[in-house]
């Protein structure tokens, strides 16, 4: 059995140089049978990233508004179209072989969603699933994408879950965000409200992993 490296970041961090980083770990789980699986907390500078669902008109102002103002906007192998990362959002990367772990990529995901709602329940917050859709709404707001991809078996891509108000929900409403038309984003601070703390949220995160990560050996 594999171990569990956890990695925690709050960074914020440029999205190109984790995304090679991404890739450099699926590169060593499988060309190694002793490679560890990794989950990798982070925030991300202010990013775009458009999934294989990607569509022009999922960027309605076009992608130069979106430059000017710096933000980058990077094509990815994920699933899903377009959507945002940045500073007030935890970002979470899941680095693992499917089959070892008796998982199919849309079971991964099912289960990335079932972790999100267990989160939100340590705060008395009801997360729920819409029907043919993938993420996670709270009172009909989308609080968690999940985009996930997977090279010869070996996942990478993952979650976010938007924390903060200095997450630019602004941002959510100038695009299709995951190309889906008329669902609100939100996020889990409230006006007024406390700040959410990403090392709480971290932490809270690994008080619930899911099972099939629950069952591995934490690396030292």
């Amino acid at each position: 059995m594999r171990p569990l490296r956890v990695i925690i970041e709050p960074g914020p961090r440029g999205y190109g140089e984790v995304l090679a980083e991404q890739k450099a770990r699926v590169a060593a789980i499988l060309s190694s049978a002793g490679a560890p699986y990794v989950l990798h907390f982070l925030q991300h500078r202010p990013v775009l990233t458009l999934g294989r669902a990607f569509k022009e008109d999922h960027l309605p102002q076009g992608r130069g508004v979106f430059q000017r103002r710096g933000v980058e906007i990077v094509a990815v192998e994920r699933g899903g179209s377009v959507t945002y990362h940045g500073p007030g959002q935890l970002v979470g990367y899941l680095h693992l072989h499917l089959h070892e772990c008796g998982l199919s990529l849309r079971g991964l995901m099912r289960a990335l969603e079932q972790w999100v709602m267990d989160f939100l329940e340590l705060r008395g917050l009801h997360g729920t699933r819409s029907e043919g859709l993938t993420g996670v709404w709270v009172d009909g707001a989308k609080v968690s994408a999940i985009g996930i991809a997977a090279s010869r078996f070996v996942s990478f891509h993952g979650f976010s879950l938007n924390l903060n108000s200095d997450l630019d929900l602004k941002i959510f409403s100038e695009i299709v965000p995951c190309g889906i038309v008329g669902k609100p984003v939100s996020r889990l601070q409230k006006p007024g409200g406390a700040p959410e703390s990403f090392e709480r949220a971290v932490s809270d995160l690994l008080a619930v992993l899911p099972p099939f990560l629950a069952r591995l050996p934490r690396e030292n």
